[in-house]
């Protein structure tokens, strides 16, 4: 299928399923999941043998939706974690700048991962260990799609960052 054939199969197929389905409890559910996570199922021929078959490919209608990304520390000795979500394309890139250059030292970089409707994760983690606090405010972490709208930079800041490990100490009380 090419690219036209694709964007006319989904609008077709958006038009059927609402028309199926109107003024139903199920229709309205249905309707719901498509559009919010952009997940469609669409026939595509086969051509190794010579039985007429279909086999389905997922088609997924990128949100125009910017990821959320939060910082995280699971303990208070551990690395601040960088994390996005809910991206899509998966060909995003994210790093750890200090004043505006790119960090290298301490960084480790995790994959792309998919989430369950069609969109993708990732993190990058930054060791703390040799970081004096007045230097946190110097560190950004920098998450970017394809595209120059579509980035977004998170400053390392303690107050921001999002930690299990205090509500473990006050359940102990």
């Amino acid at each position: 299928m090419n690219h036209r054939q694709t964007v006319k199969f989904k609008q077709l197929l958006i038009k059927q399923v609402k028309s199926i389905y109107t003024n139903t409890l199920k229709s309205a559910m249905l309707t719901n999941s498509l559009l919010r996570t952009g997940n469609l199922v669409s026939p595509s021929p086969r051509s190794d043998d010579h039985a007429p078959r279909t086999t389905c490919e997922q088609l997924h209608l990128p949100s125009s939706d910017l990821p959320s990304v939060s910082l995280l520390q699971t303990a208070p000795w551990a690395p601040v974690n960088c994390h996005a979500t809910g991206f899509y394309p998966s060909s995003a890139t994210m790093l750890w700048r200090k004043d505006s250059q790119e960090v290298g030292v301490g960084v480790e970089r995790g994959e792309v991962l998919p989430n369950h409707d069609g969109t993708f994760q990732m993190s990058i983690e930054l060791n703390l260990s040799s970081l004096q606090a007045d230097e946190w405010g110097r560190y950004e972490c920098v998450f970017q799609l394809p595209g120059p709208q579509n980035v977004i930079v998170t400053r390392l800041n303690r107050s921001t960052i999002r930690t299990n490990w205090g509500k473990i100490r006050r359940s102990r009380k």
